[in-house]
């Protein structure tokens, strides 16, 4: 793969995640150095003048009941992202 994502089993928010694209690596430190990694393909995050966009979502059983959109000038998206929550009410 010339384009894929490493990452910690265990981390949050960016921590320890390696991404290779286009021959370009970028990477960010943190504890989580001695957990098994994973290695995914990459695909291209949402991208505007104001940065890098992903969204998570939160299902509890079998109900959704939130998301969160994080931003960030980089391409991993980290602790200190802007981070806006959603709730899903029904």
């Amino acid at each position: 793969m010339d384009r894929f994502v490493r990452k910690p089993i265990f981390s949050r928010e960016g921590a320890n995640v390696t991404l290779v694209r286009d021959g370009q690596t970028v990477s960010v430190d943190g504890p989580y150095d001695d957990c098994p990694f994973v290695v995914q393909e990459a695909t291209r995050l949402f991208a505007s003048e104001h940065g890098h966009a992903v969204i998570g979502s939160w299902i509890v059983g079998d109900e959704p009941c939130g998301i969160g959109i994080r931003e960030d000038a980089s391409a991993i998206t980290m602790d200190m992202s802007r981070f806006i929550p959603h709730v899903i009410l029904g």
